[in-house]
Parts: structure tokens; sequence; C-alpha cells
């Protein structure tokens, strides 16, 4: 799958109820989302994104995010139609994820 800036622009909102926005001109604002705090938990942060074609999710599309001197990174997929932000939570192999999904 493949992703464009254009597609990533916007408001996104996780099922706990975290918001995260992307804005065009590069920089993001996050609030109470899931993988912005210690540990993947929950928190807010500023900073920048740009598109990335590996990361910490591991390979395929993803957005890199980088505030506070702190890089972390998402994988980008599609549930249905929708556009979901995601990335593990704890180990890889229990299968649980913090997600985000455009909004």
């Amino acid at each position: 799958m493949s992703v464009n800036s254009s597609q990533l622009t916007g408001q996104w909102k996780a099922a706990e109820g975290g918001k995260l926005v992307l804005r065009s001109n590069g920089t993001f604002a996050a609030q109470n989302s899931c993988g912005f705090g210690p540990d993947a938990a929950p928190g807010s942060a500023n900073g920048t994104w740009a598109i990335a074609q590996s990361g910490d999710w591991g390979h395929g599309m993803g957005v890199q995010f980088v505030f506070d001197k702190v890089h972390i990174g998402l994988g980008a997929s599609k549930e249905g139609e929708t556009l979901v932000l995601w990335r593990h939570i704890g180990d890889p192999d229990e299968g649980n994820y913090c997600k985000v999904r455009k909004q």
C-alpha cells in the first residue's frame, strides 16, 4: 500500500478518544494519543512528521514522528476503506496495537 501526504493530512482519532492532527506543513499535534507517551502509552506531543518506507513498525509505508528528541513510527494500512496508522504495543507476537483512524 502506498500513501501520499495529502491522504495523511488531517484529523485522526483513537478508539480511546485520543486525537492526532497531521498538518500539510509537516507538523503534528497529538492529544492523549496512543504511542506518544512512555512505552507507547497515551500521551501528548507536538513536532514534525514525514512519510517513511520502513521504521519501528517493520517494512511498508508509515509515518515517522519527531518530538522532544524522540523518534517514533506508525505503520500505515487500511481497514476496509479507512486509513489507519498503527504500532505494536508490547511484543508484536501478542497482536496488541495502538491505532488511530483517519476522520
